[in-house]
């Protein structure tokens, strides 16, 4: 997947600005940024949520805007930052909705349908609580059955907005771990918004740093995630930590 110049707008306010880039396939792609920078608009226009005025994205060099909303879910599929769940639906329930995208209306689910939503709880580890009720979970139970149901839609991209967000330390490295999962075993292409700037550096395959609408740095962690990167992007001081596998990221004052 591809933006060539696009350009995004609300009402008169221009939010992206002639952006181009490209989506790494079979990597986990990372988007960092203030708030306000532009992230969750540029993530509604590569979800197809929001038609860009200048430019074109394209999946596989076809304008996604050609693509029809089914067929575009069979290639990527979304998981929102707040999502609502019926009072009365059950783990399996919910993770059998992302069969839809490849099902008529009113039929029942096959054989390989079954066997994909199986598969969905089993990477996640949420088999144990596969007929409680969705509401009766835990934060982070709840978002690791809503990437489940993002798996069993089968799409080769995977979209997540701030899937981490009010997840305790615990919770968010189970979160990551099993989105790296999905990446390493199914062959998925992520996309993610994050907050957490250590969290990206240590999950990230290819990193998009913004401001202002703009895409400022992407490349892989290790080159773009500099002390100097950073206080521009984020108007502090940070003092960078490399480990044998990683790099740490402290800020001060």
């Amino acid at each position: 997947m591809k933006a060539e110049n696009i350009s995004i707008k609300y009402d008169k306010n221009i939010v992206i600005k002639k952006q181009t880039f490209e989506l790494m396939k079979n990597k986990i792609n990372i988007f960092i940024g203030e708030n306000g920078c532009g992230k969750s608009t540029l993530f509604k226009a590569l979800s197809k949520q929001l038609n860009p005025f200048e430019g074109k994205i394209k999946f596989e060099n076809i304008d996604i805007k050609q693509i029809k909303q089914k067929e575009f879910a069979k290639k990527v599929g979304i998981m929102f930052q707040e999502n609502s769940i019926p009072n009365d639906i059950t783990v399996k329930e919910l993770i059998s909705y992302g069969r839809f995208a490849h099902i008529n209306l009113f039929s029942e689910l096959k054989e390989e349908d079954k066997n994909i939503i199986n598969n969905a709880i089993k990477i996640c580890g949420i088999k144990k609580f596969e007929d409680n009720y969705v509401n009766e979970l835990s934060s982070g139970q709840r978002q690791l059955v809503w990437i489940a149901m993002l798996i069993s839609q089968n799409s080769e991209y995977m979209f997540l907005d701030e899937p981490t967000t009010y997840l305790d330390l615990k919770n968010q490295f189970e979160i990551m771990n099993c989105i790296k999962k999905i990446n390493k075993e199914l062959n998925k292409t992520i996309v993610l918004i994050l907050h957490d700037i250590n969290l990206a550096a240590q999950y990230a395959d290819y990193i998009f740093m913004m401001k202002n609408g703009e895409i400022k740095y992407k490349g892989l962690p290790l080159d773009v995630l500099t002390e100097d990167n950073i206080k521009e992007i984020f108007n502090i001081n940070v003092k960078i930590i490399k480990t044998n596998e990683n790099i740490l990221i402290c800020p001060f004052s």
